[in-house]
């Protein structure tokens, strides 16, 4: 076809100026000596090109190593910029998640200080008011666990399930946060996510399940995700971007933590009651009745929320660098987060970097723990137990800091700064550990009487 259309334009081409040329429907008077020479011309054109395309062929050859020797000299230097850029942005990622713990915790304290020094019931009755407006809050929590530490840390080391532990949040996280979830804490290899509505709640559990399921074929046992979730609905207190407090946070944690078994979520009755009247969720999640959950003398039903696999569609973000969030990156050091990167971007380096890590993250030393227990018999009816409660836990963990550093302890910045009534402490001796314990027991005890 495109010989015979060169044909008719070079024929055109050679008519004499005072021819009209053909127009569409005609044909040009063509004699087969002209056919002959122009595909004579053609065929010259056409072995010139291909050896046109041989020496281009033959100079790419001749270049390739040159090529590929600015490209690894590019390469560096665009790792080297693309690295410092991410500590710049997660330094300014850290810095965030900071400041908002402490400017949450510290108006946490100046809130429950009026309220103790209201000078009136009326003005007490005013700050206690302003403090549940402030902190109270009425929504759901998803609780995220993950299955496998004991296995994984055992035949591979503490590096590979801390990795594993970041493609997680890699992988979740955004998946939450598209269907309105706030990242409130992270504990361990935890997620404790607030949603404003249970369904929501429900879906985003069930596209992080079917994305780890999407995410683990075709890889080894040791490299697969599996998570136990939970979802609960009710009142509780938020401290934005620091901790969560009383309320179904208790239930919350145990059924995810605990009662999941993994690649399970379990969701409380009020939360199915809710999910039941949302057609979004109509025909793609299957509710399962399980064995209850009691909370003292109280018995709340339990169901398994099971996903309709073909309506269900995973999505399996990028997992090969770690997430860049203020509430996971303010209790991180830049170097730790930068060993976690290389290795889940290079594998070939695993022991190399899990060597660095112990080296550089792992001391000998003893670990005070303090749970805090109080007594709520006396509470029951009274309208300020909550904060009673909360206050007792802001003041005793202060408390014990400052004992800690008199037996040259060094309190758990990250779980001063939680509402959870627990407190770690690192001492380089078991006797000064020991002293620690007895000097905060009998400040229990005082204040007890």
């Amino acid at each position: 076809r495109t010989i015979r259309i060169s044909q008719c334009l070079l024929c055109w081409q050679s008519m004499p100026e005072d021819q009209a040329p053909p127009t569409p429907n005609e044909s040009p008077n063509v004699t087969y000596a002209q056919v002959h020479e122009f595909t004579a011309q053609l065929q010259a054109m056409h072995a010139q090109i291909l050896a046109l395309q041989g020496e281009v062929e033959h100079l790419r050859n001749a270049q390739t190593n040159v090529v590929q020797a600015l490209t690894v000299s590019v390469g560096k230097v665009q790792d080297d910029r693309s690295a410092a850029f991410f500590n710049q942005v997660f330094n300014f990622s850290r810095n965030i998640g900071c400041m908002q713990s402490v400017l949450s915790i510290d108006n946490l304290r100046h809130e429950l200080r009026q309220w103790k020094l209201a000078a009136s019931p009326e003005s007490r009755a005013l700050s206690a008011k302003n403090i549940r407006h402030n902190f109270l809050r009425s929504c759901s929590l998803l609780v995220s666990d993950m299955s496998g530490f004991t296995r994984i840390t055992k035949e591979e080391g503490i590096g590979q399930f801390l990795m594993l532990t970041k493609q997680m949040q890699a992988m979740c996280v955004p998946l939450m946060e598209s269907f309105g979830g706030t990242l409130v804490k992270v504990e361990a290899d935890n997620l404790f996510v607030i949603f404003p509505s249970p369904h929501l709640a429900v879906l985003a559990s069930m596209h992080c399940q079917a994305s780890a399921r999407k995410y683990n074929q075709e890889r080894r046992r040791n490299d697969q995700l599996h998570l136990s979730m939970s979802v609960v609905h009710g009142d509780l207190f938020l401290i934005p971007g620091v901790d969560l407090f009383g309320g179904v946070v208790p239930m919350g944690f145990e059924l995810g933590e605990d009662v999941a078994d993994k690649d399970e979520t379990l969701v409380t009755e009020e939360v199915v009651a809710v999910c039941k009247k949302q057609a979004v969720i109509d025909g793609l999640v299957v509710f399962e009745q399980v064995d209850p959950f009691h909370s003292g003398e109280k018995k709340i039903g339990v169901y398994r929320a099971v996903p309709v696999l073909e309506k269900i569609l995973p999505f399996v973000t990028s997992c090969s660098m770690p997430i860049l969030n203020p509430q996971i990156n303010m209790e991180e050091p830049v170097e730790y987060l930068a060993l976690i990167d290389e290795r889940m971007r290079d594998p070939s380096k695993a022991a190399e970097i899990d060597e660095q890590l112990k080296t550089r993250f792992t001391e000998r030393s003893t670990v005070l723990v303090i749970d805090l227990h109080f007594d709520d018999s006396e509470s029951k009816g009274n309208e300020e137990a909550d904060l009673l409660l909360l206050d007792s836990i802001v003041r005793l963990k202060s408390e014990a800091a400052r004992l800690c550093e008199k037996h040259c302890g060094q309190p758990v910045a990250s779980m001063q700064t939680r509402a959870s009534p627990c407190i770690f402490a690192l001492f380089s001796t078991s006797a000064a550990a020991f002293s620690a314990a007895v000097d905060f027991a009998a400040i229990c005890c005082a204040s007890d009487k």
